[in-house]
């Protein structure tokens, strides 16, 4: 398929909601801009560059955990929630009352970043 003629779905009418549906993937894809070639060295070049610097961190694990709960906390910080990411690793106990509904929610943002 030509990646020039792609277009990544599209929008249909269902019940009384519009909803983006989008198209296939998985193409054995071509191009006409030599430029395209440039850019997909480039980004394969990145990736393995960040994959040699993944095997520096010592748990990816603890890791992509802090780093979910960096995206939950300014997630929280648009809803203007006054929350920290200290807060949510507290104990239940240990969460003051004002802060506890904005520190389930800000668990919550985690816990649907974790869904697979």
């Amino acid at each position: 398929m030509k990646l020039e003629g792609y277009k990544a779905g599209m929008y249909t009418r269902v019940e009384d909601y519009r909803a983006f549906i989008l198209s296939k993937i998985n193409y054995d894809w071509s191009w006409e801009d030599a430029k395209m070639n440039k850019l997909l060295a480039k980004a394969s070049s990145e990736l393995g560059e960040l994959n040699a610097h993944s095997l520096w961190v010592p748990n990816m694990d603890i890791y992509i955990k802090m780093y979910k709960l960096a995206e939950a906390y300014f997630s929280m910080k648009i809803d203007g929630a006054n929350v920290t990411t200290e807060d949510s690793l507290l104990s239940f106990k240990e969460i003051p009352e004002d802060k506890i509904n904005d520190v389930e929610k800000m668990q919550n943002y985690v816990k649907a970043m974790s869904m697979r």
